[in-house]
């Protein structure tokens, strides 16, 4: 027979100890996570932080561009093709033409009306 104080397998053989650094370092952990999770409770409670006022971090003045004067714009498309696609920018109006022989891109200038044509022939 064992006594209580000995630590036996079932096979009869002794296991081995649990070394004490281990133990200590157990609860040296769980100690710190309590008091971390203490001071982060502390901390949310006694609301140190600092207010939001609202304001934006940095003012942005963006003017509009307009048109010196109003102007008609007669804009030809390419001879037989389709318009694909258009997009309306800041200062320009971008439009796309596809016909079999190539893609036109045409870009009005919102401000001076002029306009720019780029055309890439299909291979």
């Amino acid at each position: 027979m064992t006594s209580v104080k000995e630590n036996v397998t079932q096979n009869g053989e002794e296991a081995p100890q649990t070394p004490v650094v281990l133990k200590v370092l157990v609860v040296v952990l769980g100690v710190a996570i309590i008091f971390m999770l203490g001071l982060i409770i502390w901390k949310v409670m006694a609301g140190d932080h600092k207010p939001t006022t609202g304001e934006p971090a940095v003012e942005a003045i963006v003017k509009a561009s307009e048109p010196a004067e109003s102007f008609d714009l007669n804009i030809t498309r390419p001879a037989a093709s389709e318009l694909i696609s258009t997009h309306v920018g800041p200062n320009e109006i971008t439009l796309h033409f596809r016909s079999e022989s190539a893609d036109t891109l045409i870009i009005v200038n919102k401000t001076t009306g002029k306009q720019s044509r780029l055309v890439v022939p299909d291979e």
